[in-house]
């Protein structure tokens, strides 16, 4: 008798350590803790809008240390798209052989635009030409185009203080009206400029041509970006009278900026005229299906809301529950400059009885089933009738199951309802049959 009172007790132990196991495991259907809200995607601070890495030569004339050597014209034009308001923008490119000096201040200017608005000047960019020594009369030009060097030329040379020698040459810029005065024996050179009606000498530091390239970094006003299509137009500059442009090569041209997100999509999710949570929504560009964001869980009053930039989109909305699956249209919507509100309705519906029973299989039946088949061991145990050890399994399964529904149904939880159940149908089925088979037995 002792050792059938420790099966019993070994029995109640082993029930309650088998439902706990089964209870651990996440019950199907069963709603989880709903996620924190959380927006998708976060947008990066700087967004490149566009890369063009290729090499470009502007100008008109053939130049072997310029990539490419030809030149493709002398207008440069990147059209580009923008779905959205961008701000501090910044448009940047490798230059090389732009004019360091502005050898003429209205001629041979390269320009920057964006959408036909002029943004700045490249030449610009680069140092001053220095002060010139002296000039000379524009008479010595035709002397200069020659390579001859006068001795009247030479007489103003020694009198500014800058003597030249017998050796002394002249080599033209091709085009250009730019000369270079070389002096073998003193290792002098100077640079000779024609800038308006006179000829200006430069020191030997001066170079009116850029060897090197240079990054160049233009901030403009962000008002001249919109949404939809852009333009950014490079042009050579040309002389007076365009019979000649300025030759320079760019490469590695960026636009970058912050981009505006700052247009809210918002909206309910409702089933009849009750709130649906937990609740995701869904946002695609229109047509294409590519995700674009989404609201992971509706707040408890059944509300979203999500941040886009200004463009076309697909909406959809998901919602879930124990026996319910409302289906949802997909709406399009247009984000234009301003806040959007899009509603969902559905009317509910039940779902499947395949579903249902799933739903039910897992949390209730099985532990119900563990539960009458330890009653059942334990009947034997203590009565060795397998006829009463099948009658307990069958009325322990149900009662469980039943027992187990109506303790849920008082906000228990699902650990407590299953160890509360197991234990009640345990003493209302176990026991008695145990007690009455002693007492025939006596």
């Amino acid at each position: 008798m002792k050792n059938k009172t420790v099966y019993f007790f070994l029995g109640l132990v082993v029930l309650s350590i088998l439902q706990a196991v089964v209870i651990a495991q996440p019950a199907m259907g069963q709603c989880m803790e709903p996620a924190q809200e959380r927006i998708t995607p976060v947008t990066s601070p700087i967004e490149t809008i566009i890369a063009d890495n290729s090499y470009h030569h502007l100008g008109n004339d053939f130049k072997t240390d310029l990539t490419p050597k030809e030149p493709e014209g002398v207008i440069y034009t990147k059209t580009f798209f923008l779905d959205s308001d961008f701000e501090s923008p910044e448009l940047s490119l490798m230059v090389k052989s732009v004019s360091p000096y502005e050898i003429n201040a209205t001629e041979y200017l390269d320009r920057v635009y964006i959408n036909d608005v002029e943004v700045t000047l490249l030449n610009c960019y680069f140092k001053g030409p220095p002060a010139s020594l002296f000039n000379i009369d524009i008479k010595f030009e035709d002397d200069l185009n020659r390579g001859i060097v006068p001795e009247e030329l030479k007489n103003i040379f020694k009198n500014n203080g800058y003597p030249l020698s017998n050796d002394a040459f002249i080599i033209p810029w091709k085009g250009e009206n730019i000369w270079t005065v070389s002096d073998p024996s003193s290792s002098q050179k100077f640079i000779i400029s024609k800038e308006g009606g006179k000829l200006n000498v430069y020191p030997p530091a001066y170079s009116p041509e850029q060897s090197e390239s240079a990054e160049v970094d233009i901030s403009f006003d962000p008002g001249l970006l919109k949404p939809g299509n852009n333009t950014i137009k490079i042009t050579s500059g040309s002389n007076k009278d365009n019979s000649n442009s300025d030759d320079f090569e760019f490469y590695q041209l960026t636009l970058k900026g912050i981009r505006k997100t700052g247009w809210v999509l918002s909206g309910k999710v409702e089933v009849g005229d009750e709130p649906v949570f937990p609740a995701r929504v869904y946002v695609y560009h229109h047509g294409i299906g590519e995700l674009v964001s989404s609201f992971e869980t509706t707040r408890p009053d059944g509300s979203y809301s999500l941040v886009l930039p200004n463009g076309e989109y697909d909406v959809k909305a998901e919602a879930w529950n124990e026996f319910s699956n409302p289906q949802y249209d997909t709406k399009t919507i247009v984000i234009s400059n301003s806040n959007g509100t899009l509603d969902f309705k559905a009317s509910r519906f039940i779902a499947s009885l395949p579903t249902i029973f799933a739903l039910l299989f897992i949390p209730f039946i099985v532990p119900s089933v563990i539960a009458g088949f330890i009653i059942a061991i334990s009947i034997y145990i203590f009565t060795k009738k397998r006829k009463k050890a099948v009658f307990g399994f069958v009325i322990g399964t149900v009662g469980s199951c039943v027992t187990n529904l109506l303790i849920l149904g008082y906000q228990f939880g699902m650990v407590l309802s299953l160890l509360l159940s197991a234990g009640i149908t345990f003493i209302l089925v176990a026991v008695p049959i145990i007690l009455l088979n002693r007492r025939k037995v006596s």
